[in-house]
């Protein structure tokens, strides 16, 4: 009876010892197998392009108001619905009331000064008291000139028109507000907003192709400015939302207008698997030699969006073992 408990024993021993060896078996198997298993690896592509609903605005509007320091304001040169090109004079004054020849007056008296200084000066060089007058007097007529100078450059703004426009608006009571009349340009812009996620997709310069709701031509532009500052509220809890300027239209569009844009972003995109712990990633070359790249990167919702560092059609890693190194060769399996 002993002899056979001794023998089950040896029995179950020996099956445990085999159980053992399959199972350390199918492990190193599948061990093996997954060491052989190849890299997946990923084409560097574009941002797809950002679809927007956006309005059309006049690129610019400028309300002229009455300049007493012109002179008296008399009336308008152009009539309500004008047409006018930048420089054309939009306003008549009676510069008789104008402060501009006090100012005149003023730039000459000083240079009469610095005039008589600079002969003294030759009479007498060294005389400290007449260098001393003579940097008094220049100072002065500095003033007097900037000042004469700034008076001119306003009144050119308060008279001329500005750029390229239609008169909108011609006030009948001048007395009332100030204002005599609103030039509104001929250029167009387009205003729309994007998310937190898309602002590092897109850049000042960026193409845009806009379709208006109505149909019509192939419309081009491009993004002319991007607000630093988002249109939401700080203590909003919302996504926050920044501004975009489009403009250099190939066409004209009406203001009020609403269209659709397609932005083109210079930005890539690569799944957030390729970036290593030191955020890098390794570039595969033709014979599959892998090449650790440092790349810059922006804020994104689902993948990371790459604006440096990378190029559209190279290839990466993805799931890059940690302990791969620089030059190594690796296999692919896609």
């Amino acid at each position: 009876m002993k002899k056979r408990q001794i023998l089950i024993f040896i029995l179950v021993i020996l099956f445990l010892i085999s159980v053992v060896t399959l199972s350390i078996y199918e492990y190193m198997h599948v061990k093996s197998e997954k060491q052989d298993k190849g890299y997946q690896s990923y084409k560097v592509e574009r941002i797809t392009p950002l679809k927007l609903t956006g309005r059309v605005y006049p690129d610019d509007i400028k309300t002229y108001k009455e300049n007493k320091n012109i002179g008296k304001y008399i009336k308008p040169q152009v009539k309500k619905k004008e047409n006018v090109k930048k420089g054309t004079p939009l306003i008549y004054y009676d510069t008789n009331h104008s402060i501009r020849p006090n100012l005149v007056e003023k730039v000459k008296k000083n240079q009469r000064k610095v005039d008589e200084d600079y002969k003294n000066i030759n009479k007498q060089p060294n005389n400290e008291g007449y260098q001393k007058k003579l940097r008094k007097d220049l100072r002065h007529l500095n003033k007097a000139n900037q000042q004469l100078s700034e008076h001119d450059i306003q009144s050119s703004k308060d008279i001329y028109a500005k750029f390229d426009g239609k008169v909108n608006f011609i006030n009948t009571d001048v007395d009332n507000n100030g204002d005599i009349l609103k030039l509104i340009s001929k250029k167009s812009e387009i205003k729309t907003e994007i998310t937190e996620y898309d602002k590092d997709k897109i850049n000042i310069g960026g193409k845009v192709r806009i379709a208006v709701n109505k149909g019509g031509e192939d419309i081009k532009g491009e993004i002319l400015d991007i607000d630093d500052l988002p249109t939401n509220s700080e203590k909003s809890k919302n996504i926050s939302r920044y501004k975009v300027t489009i403009g250099n239209l190939n066409h004209k569009l009406e203001n009020g207008f609403t269209v659709k844009t397609r932005i083109y972003s210079n930005t890539l995109k690569i799944p957030k698997d390729a970036i290593t712990q030191d955020h890098k990633v390794f570039v595969l070359d033709k014979i599959n030699n892998v090449h650790k790249r440092r790349i810059l990167t922006g804020h994104s919702k689902d993948r990371i969006i790459v604006k440096k560092g990378l190029k559209p059609g190279e290839r990466i890693l993805r799931k890059p073992n940690s302990s791969l190194k620089n030059g190594n060769n690796v296999k692919i399996d896609n």
